[in-house]
């Protein structure tokens, strides 16, 4: 029992076995405390207390062009009767929020599936440290530590130590315990380099009058990373110029996580070089592996992220900022968000949230853009826009928005939703992720509505297939004016037509 480590870590105050004792004394087995020697925090001040991971990883996930209407913050009821154009009315519910809570749409972030806030108004993780921006033209991100720009790469590979005879002489060579990684990024101004302790101790098995047997106490682990420069003509410098050597001492039982972090050399004559490429990292474990069940020390390299000096902004992008601690997270959760996207242009005389239009239309457009998840308006914004979509090719004076309104208001017509409620028509909750050819794409919004495209007289007209969609006769068909007045009728073998369509769709209530 490692008493000395009891009143370092403890100040006194700990359990300790002692040594010796009398033959007619019983002595039991004890633990030397949970723990890290030497651990400090990024403030560089020592810690007293249990083994804890200090890595944070910062994630930025770009979830959509802007500017957005943001994470979900609330639900609404609607008023309304069955056929007519829009509702009557609305109530928005807010999400509650928990004490100390200062927004609601936490609930629309998702961890691993799990969400932040869950229904009865508790928080499903400690430590939440989010933020969000829309997607503004200036690209601000609220809220971010970091004034670096990081870049992690999950590993999750085990770093073996060397194997020794019984006589301390290694098998083989020590390279072949040697990890090593490359960055072929020459801006790349150092790294941070996680390994990763699934426990740390030792069992005394000593036997003796006055031995500790069954004790578990403290061990350690040494291991160095070395890094150089990587040229694109193979020239090769030296490993041992730089060398960091680590040491990770204690008693783990639940997993820990060492953070070294290394600069690498701002050498001007490296840097310079034209044929300087990136840097290449070797980490290689010194203390042997275990080959026994009395000392667990396995290690593993779980992450390796890359450092830039810059932070950057991203403009007219909607990100989503999470900040981990590996205390509380092994490895970095599955994330996803609950989201009103893209605000597009509507008529100047549209409700977007009540679906609803007010008055006659004069064919101009709200100054602002707002959400809107009809349909009509969605294709409009689409084709019309010159960042994401085909303003460059189509000006507005080429499409025909009068038909557009039409099947708009056909598409906020209020139906039956199956559940004693109703809903419009027709809504676009969709996410473009893959690239596709521009006619496909337009297509496919089109046929949301029932609608198809084509271009005729200089403009970009769109048809729809609804029940108010028919157009007055112009012509008739009959046995006098047509050749020999005969009507010849074809149609598909019976065997070709589908009598079952496969219907694929996300449930609005379970995302």
């Amino acid at each position: 029992m490692n008493t000395e480590w009891n009143k370092q870590f403890w100040g006194g105050y700990g359990i300790a076995g002692s040594k010796g004792g009398t033959s007619n004394s019983t002595r039991y087995p004890q633990d030397d405390p949970e723990g890290i020697i030497n651990q400090y925090d990024e403030n560089g001040i020592k810690l007293t207390t249990g083994a804890i991971s200090l890595t944070k990883i910062e994630t930025l996930d770009l979830i959509s062009e802007g500017k957005i209407q943001g994470l979900v913050s609330g639900e609404y009821k609607f008023l309304g009767n069955n056929g007519s154009i829009g509702y009557t009315g609305y109530i928005f519910y807010p999400y509650p929020t928990p004490s100390g809570a200062k927004v609601n749409w936490l609930r629309s972030i998702y961890w691993n599936n799990v969400p932040l806030i869950d229904s009865t108004n508790k928080y499903n993780f400690s430590n939440i440290d989010v933020s969000y921006t829309a997607g503004t033209p200036n690209g601000s991100l609220v809220g971010s530590q970091n004034n670096e720009t990081t870049v992690s790469r999950p590993l999750g590979e085990r770093l073996r130590g060397p194997r020794k005879d019984d006589f301390g002489v290694v098998y083989g060579s020590q390279d072949d315990y040697t990890k090593t990684y490359r960055i072929y990024n020459n801006n790349c101004l150092g790294i941070f380099l996680n390994v990763k302790f699934g426990q740390l101790y030792r069992r005394n098995v000593s036997i003796g009058e006055n031995s500790e047997y069954g004790d578990v106490e403290i061990t350690k682990v040494e291991y160095q990373i070395k890094y150089k420069p990587l040229y694109s003509n193979g020239i090769n410098s030296d490993w041992n110029a730089n060398v960091v050597k680590e040491t990770v001492e204690g008693k783990i039982s639940y997993g820990y996580i060492k953070s070294t972090r290394i600069d690498f050399t701002q050498d001007t004559s490296i840097l310079s070089d034209k044929n300087f490429i990136g840097w290449e990292i070797q980490v290689k474990r010194i203390t042997e592996d275990s080959q026994d069940t009395t000392i667990s020390n396995q290690t593993s390299i779980d992450s390796l992220t890359e450092i830039y000096g810059s932070k950057f902004s991203y403009p007219n992008s909607a990100l989503v900022r999470c900040n981990f601690n590996a205390e509380f997270f092994s490895q970095v959760p599955e994330r996803a968000f609950h989201v009103d996207l893209l605000k597009v242009k509507i008529p100047s005389n549209y409700d977007p949230i009540l679906h609803k239009y007010n008055g006659d239309w004069d064919g101009t457009f709200a100054d602002d853009k707002q959400w809107s998840n009809n349909p009509a308006w969605c294709f409009y914004d689409l084709v019309t826009n010159r960042r994401y979509g085909l303003g460059k090719f189509f000006s507005e004076d080429t499409i025909d928005k009068w038909t557009l309104y039409k099947i708009g208001q056909y598409c906020d017509e209020l139906v039956s939703d199956g559940f004693d409620g109703l809903e419009p028509r027709f809504t676009c909750n969709l996410y473009i992720s893959s690239r596709e050819e521009a006619i496909k794409v337009i297509n496919d919004f089109a046929s949301i509505f029932r609608g198809m495209i084509y271009y005729a007289g200089g403009s970009l007209r769109v048809a729809q297939d609804s029940f108010t969609s028919f157009e007055e006769v112009f012509i008739q068909f009959t046995e006098a004016n047509v050749k020999d007045g005969d009507f010849n009728y074809t149609t598909a073998p019976r065997n070709t037509k589908n009598t079952v369509a496969i219907v694929r769709y996300n449930d609005k209530n379970n995302f």
